[in-house]
């Protein structure tokens, strides 16, 4: 197996975000994309997000060979790591940071995701697109104990608080999953500015007509999240595995 990739991150039309608080990390020869988002209505969301993705990457080198054996610990422990240093940044500033982050670490023919919030991750296969992350949020909370609600998701006021995140608290749980690969998947890392501005089906058109060039894929999702007004930051990272 190998990857191709391409990511676009944008601040969004919105006025009220002065600075892109969103951030991404492709390190495409060790198998690891990531999303996070700082959190709305923190301080610093920017620095949060940084933070997170930073000490993560240089997690990647540091903790690779302890946990080669055990890839789900590795992730857990990455995240947790980033988790720290959001939390210590958040004492040291006397100031509340937080982020969410959806993560994707591969190796040989499965890989690994890790989510914290609303940063989801998809992946489109043969004739399909699937969320493989479950949001950490009031809404998904409420869908999970009333699965045959009917809710307007669009004006739902609740439908933007996340019930977990990077930060908040000393210690974190993430969820994780291993996911098995196959050729000519086309995974979407993605904030939550993507996703409220590009329909599944979207999403997978533009997957299926532009698979084999994915910054058009990139190009694609933003067009779509401006012509809607681009409310929010929005970041993605779209990944194509490719059998040798």
């Amino acid at each position: 197996m190998r990857i191709e990739s391409a990511c676009i991150t944008d601040k969004g039309l919105n006025p009220k975000y002065n600075v892109n608080e969103d951030n991404y990390l492709v390190m495409e020869q060790d198998g690891v994309f990531a999303v996070a988002d700082g959190v709305g209505g923190a301080h610093a969301g920017d620095i949060a997000s940084s933070a997170a993705l930073k000490i993560i990457s240089q997690g990647i080198n540091k903790f690779s060979n302890q946990f080669k054996n055990n890839k789900i610990v590795f992730l857990q422990k990455l995240i947790k790591a980033g988790n720290s240093a959001v939390y210590q940044q958040s004492i040291k500033k006397k100031k509340q940071m937080a982020t969410t982050i959806a993560i994707m670490l591969i190796e040989e023919n499965y890989a690994v995701l890790g989510h914290v919030g609303d940063s989801r991750i998809y992946v489109a296969r043969n004739k399909n697109i699937l969320q493989l992350t479950r949001d950490h949020s009031k809404l998904q909370e409420l869908l999970a104990q009333n699965p045959h609600l009917s809710i307007d998701r669009e004006n739902y006021t609740d439908g933007h608080i996340i019930t977990r995140a990077l930060g908040i608290e000393k210690n974190v749980e993430p969820d994780i999953q291993k996911v098995i690969l196959k050729p000519n998947d086309v995974f979407i890392l993605c904030t939550d500015g993507i996703y409220n501005h590009n329909t599944n089906d979207e999403m997978f058109d533009n997957v299926n007509q532009n698979k084999h060039n994915l910054r058009l894929v990139c190009e694609g999702l933003k067009k779509n999240c401006y012509a809607r007004g681009a409310k929010d930051n929005l970041t993605a990272v779209v990944l194509r595995i490719i059998s040798d």
